[in-house]
């Protein structure tokens, strides 16, 4: 027998596909696959099949909770336990071991035991109530619509989990890739690599982690951390997919950097330290002789900086021909230099996750009567409706807007006790619930009421 699922919990990829089209479009957009790409990686993982429901069903249920999980109205769950108690006669169902048991009894009594048909107030163990649900779709007794709130948030939670997990295994292949491509350029160097330049990708968010966080900070102005988070998770992936590190240094065997360190000056002419201390010396001896000046810090300090113009001069000066005894060496692959190529990579990613998003949000339609505001993350947000909805949603509180999480969990509570909105005792449980009762206690209140207009 096949089990039937809970509304929400899909049973192949194409409802899967139909009721999370809006979190598979999210993912995908973040991960640059298409839907079907995602959804062939779903079959091959297997997460339909793999999501099992005795593992997420909710440990407890109440009255009303069970009563939606069955498919059934009240009068219905409670001839189910009269009939779990009391079999009718000639019955060809077998009901043994199907009567759910209790872990707080009638009127909030702390009891263990089989239910009892006219215990309203009761706390159901979860596990009774599947094998119930169960028994009635093996003997196919009829029943509505199943739902469970609880395991849809459950399905939710392994849906974002696979979604981590795809984005993970992603990174790992394009660092792998990545790693293989800088080894080769590794070794066409002639010189050991710097210490300040990362290697791969991981030597990159190790150093870079803190700069490219504080990067988009600078240049996003967004104030929330978890919106902020977001935005720098989507550059770093941006970041890694394009190569920043290997298109680096590509560029920098063609480029030369505005200034020049010491060590630096020495490796690009081809002398030694030594050679450069005695050329300083002999330029403070000999005003006729031209030597660079640091434009940063003083000669033969670490912090001393040249311009390059100034030491190509000197290069092409024939000063030190005949007196170059060590290779010659490019002095671009340095962590100073990186710093800047990837500042300005960070802002063009940047900017290109804004047309995105951005575009994205423009080509959604939207009811025509909202006006929608940007935001420094490059999405848009609902700023007011220009005219007054007439639904009964929507009139629901006097004075204030429903969020639509909370309509959402109100529709689902009126479904839960079978109230109607359209009809006129639906009408007045509404009006009930807007004077600040719960629904459950407005549908009780106006039970009553219907019970004392009979009488």
């Amino acid at each position: 027998m096949k089990r039937r699922l809970p509304v929400g919990i899909p049973s192949n990829y194409s409802e899967l596909s139909k009721a999370y089209g809006q979190n598979l479009t999210e993912a995908c957009n973040g991960l640059g696959l298409s839907i079907e790409e995602l959804l062939q990686i779903a079959r091959e993982a297997k997460l339909v099949e793999s999501f099992s429901v005795e593992e997420h069903c909710p440990a407890f249920f109440t009255w009303e909770e069970a009563c939606a999980f069955a498919g059934l109205t009240s009068d219905q769950w409670f001839q189910f336990l009269r009939n779990t108690k009391r079999p009718p006669k000639g019955s060809h169902l077998d009901w043994a071991g199907v009567r759910p048991t209790v872990t707080r009894g009638y009127n909030g009594k702390d009891s263990e035991g089989l239910a009892e048909p006219n215990d309203g107030d009761s706390i159901y163990w979860g596990p009774d109530i599947l094998q119930a649900t169960d028994f009635m779709d093996e003997n196919s007794l009829k029943r509505g619509r199943s739902t469970c709130p609880a395991m849809v948030e459950s399905f939710l939670v392994v849906l974002h989990e696979f979604f981590e997990v795809v984005r993970r295994n992603k990174l790992d292949a394009a660092s792998k890739r990545m790693g293989s491509y800088l080894a080769e350029i590794e070794m066409d160097l002639e010189t050991a690599w710097p210490k300040d330049l990362p290697r791969n990708d991981n030597e990159l968010s190790t150093m870079y982690c803190d700069y490219v966080f504080d990067q988009v900070r600078r240049v996003s102005r967004i104030k929330t951390t978890d919106e902020l988070a977001e935005v720098s998770q989507q550059v770093w992936l941006n970041l890694i997919q394009s190569g920043v590190l290997a298109k680096f240094i590509e560029a920098a065997k063609t480029k030369l950097p505005r200034t020049l360190t010491t060590t630096e000056v020495t490796g690009y002419l081809g002398i030694t330290p030594r050679q450069w201390q005695s050329a300083v010396a002999f330029s403070q001896k000999n005003d006729d002789f031209w030597l660079p000046l640091p434009v940063k810090g003083l000669h033969l300090t670490e912090e001393a900086l040249y311009l390059t113009e100034d030491i190509q001069t000197l290069d092409t000066s024939g000063f030190l021909e005949g007196k170059r005894y060590v290779a010659r060496q490019h002095p671009e692959f340095s962590g100073r230099g990186f710093r800047s190529y990837l500042t300005m990579a960070i802002r063009n990613h940047f900017k290109n996750l804004l047309r995105t998003r951005s575009r994205r949000h423009k080509e959604r339609g939207v009811d025509t009567n909202v006006v929608l505001t940007s935001s420094s993350a490059g999405t848009y947000h609902r700023a007011y409706t220009s005219e007054e909805a007439t639904s009964w949603e929507e009139n629901l509180v006097d004075g204030n807007d429903i969020e639509m999480e909370d309509m959402l969990d109100l529709k689902a509570m009126l479904d839960r006790h079978d109230v109607n909105p359209l009809t006129e005792t639906g009408r007045n449980v509404l009006d009930h619930i807007s004077r600040g009762l719960t629904v459950k206690s407005a549908v009780k209140y106006e039970q009553r009421q219907l019970v004392r207009a009979v009488g």
